[in-house]
């Protein structure tokens, strides 16, 4: 009877509590500052909207690229910003396949989006450097015609006949 009566209050804590979050687990993300947030978290409300700017513009890209660790990753990458801005935040999911699918795994990582005009191989290039919220290393991706392309911590193209290109499934 006790684990009865037990459950019964647990179910109405649970009820009562709704399932909802404190304000402050809420994390925001500043131009210039970034909370870390150990867990996935919804990247779109991590952008400081700023009127002038106009509308929030979300896109994304999907693709499997190597990866030195696993036989292979894939992404999905996210970016959500102002019309009128160059910033912006992302998200991304990044799946390692590995020869037996039960050591896959998952990581989700977010932060800021930085424009960057000129790259090593052409001045007029397009370069979002991903910077992440964890303090890890930035990640860079060209923007080109086929989507977006992985490039090197250089900022250059992998010499490889692989494919680095993550194609746009939202635009």
């Amino acid at each position: 009877m006790k684990k009865y009566l037990l459950a019964i209050v647990a179910f109405g804590i649970l009820v009562a509590c709704g399932g909802k979050k404190a304000e402050s687990e809420t994390p925001v993300v500043e131009e210039d500052d970034i909370e870390v947030v150990e867990t996935p978290v919804d990247v779109q409300e991590l952008l400081i909207i700023v009127p002038e700017k106009g509308e929030v513009v979300e896109e994304q890209y999907s693709g499997d690229i190597p990866s030195e660790q696993a036989m292979g990753a894939s992404y999905l990458l996210t970016f959500y910003y102002q019309q009128g801005g160059d910033g912006g935040v992302y998200g991304l999911t990044k799946t390692y396949t590995h020869v037996n699918q039960k050591n896959d795994k998952t990581e989700f990582s977010y932060g800021k989006r930085e424009v960057i005009k000129g790259a090593p191989f052409d001045d007029n290039a397009i370069v979002y450097k991903l910077v992440p919220a964890t303090g890890g290393s930035p990640l860079y991706f060209w923007a080109n015609e086929k989507g977006l392309t992985k490039l090197d911590d250089q900022m250059k193209q992998y010499d490889s006949t692989l494919s680095y290109t993550l194609t746009p499934i939202l635009k």
